[in-house]
């Protein structure tokens, strides 16, 4: 009956089964002990009864398991307080075990805590409890490092904008800040003596990270990731597409709509249903079709070596027809804006 609690010094005298859960009854014998905790006087203790307690421990078999033992209290005769026996495994505080403490906080990261509360069997304010105190461990240990490229990036989360800080040559996030504002950005950068490592900087269209970049990294490269800027020219393409889409009478309205999807992908990254559809649709629509000449143009760029692609980048708004220069202006802006950056 030992191997199936497995925790060291405690000893199995029966196992039953409540609400779903498994109930070891055990004990943890220990010596009597010789001075009180409280007042330190030696030779003044005397068993005062015990004390029926669960503790939670990890769960067992797939449902919870709770270890329930008769904990013997003592009297101490000199100061008359009464103190319980000292129990191993078990979690200072609580009535947990030390090792389904560890468990809730590992899945903490990855599981939600309402499940992990119904899988150990123990109310989710413990779990909460617990997985904030582990993410705090984390995060008082977190010692990241500049890397050599830096990425300075954003996410939404709980209707906030968040700075996101990443390692782009070994494709990992860094940290997070609470908003992306300025002086939130620039203090987390200045706890770093090892800025000088950092070769340059990848950041999103926001401009208080092009200036703090300049301050921080004066003297290195500080360029826009591809990503913000192409899926610009999918935005604008996007636009025309609907503004054609207005125009259509209410049946034809739903065919426009199931186009944005193949209208969005590339052109070689189609099958070949695909870009017979495509070329089908755009040989009716020349300035939906012009439109997408322009966005698969833009993307084109990219595939470029470095000095033909500046020459296309920068003869880009050219051929821009005059009923397209509206749609396409978020982008021609951004390009004319952060032409350092591109």
């Amino acid at each position: 009956m030992t191997d199936i609690l497995d925790l060291k010094g405690w000893t199995v005298l029966g196992r039953t089964e409540e609400d779903g859960a498994d109930v070891l009854e055990a004990e943890y014998p220990l010596p009597m002990p010789t001075a009180c905790p409280k007042c330190g006087t030696l030779d003044c203790i005397y068993r005062h009864g015990t004390k029926a307690t669960t503790y939670v421990d990890i769960p067992m078999r797939g449902k919870p398991a709770k270890l329930r033992a008769k904990v013997q209290r003592y009297r101490c005769t000199s100061c008359k307080e009464t103190f319980l026996q000292p129990l191993g495994g078990i979690l200072e505080g609580r009535r947990m075990t030390e090792r389904c403490a560890t468990y809730i906080k590992a899945h903490s990261l990855r599981d939600t805590f309402t499940r992990i509360a119904e899988n150990v069997g123990c109310d989710d304010k413990t779990v909460r409890t617990l997985g904030a105190e582990y993410m705090a461990e984390l995060e008082a240990s977190h010692r990241p490092e500049m890397p050599d490229w830096l990425g300075i990036d954003e996410t939404q989360i709980d209707g906030k904008m968040r700075c996101v800080l990443t390692d782009i040559g070994e494709r990992r996030i860094l940290d997070m800040l609470p908003d992306r504002d300025k002086a939130t950005l620039a203090g987390w950068l200045h706890r770093f003596k090892d800025r000088h490592w950092v070769k340059g900087v990848a950041i999103d269209m926001w401009r208080p990270y092009r200036d703090v970049s300049h301050q921080m990294f004066p003297g290195r490269p500080v360029v826009i990731d591809k990503f913000h800027v192409v899926r610009m020219a999918n935005y604008c393409m996007e636009r025309v597409r609907i503004r054609l889409q207005k125009q259509r009478k209410a049946g034809e309205r739903r065919l426009w709509l199931q186009s944005k999807a193949m209208l969005n992908m590339r052109y070689a990254k189609l099958a070949e249903k695909g870009r017979f559809n495509l070329d089908m649709w755009l040989a009716n629509e020349p300035e939906l079709a012009a439109a997408y000449g322009l966005k698969e143009a833009f993307y084109n760029i990219y595939d470029l070596p470095k000095a033909q692609a500046v020459a296309a980048f920068d003869a880009f708004p050219g051929p821009i027809p005059a009923s397209l220069k509206a749609d396409f202006k978020t982008l021609t802006t951004a390009m004319k804006n952060w032409r350092t950056e591109n």
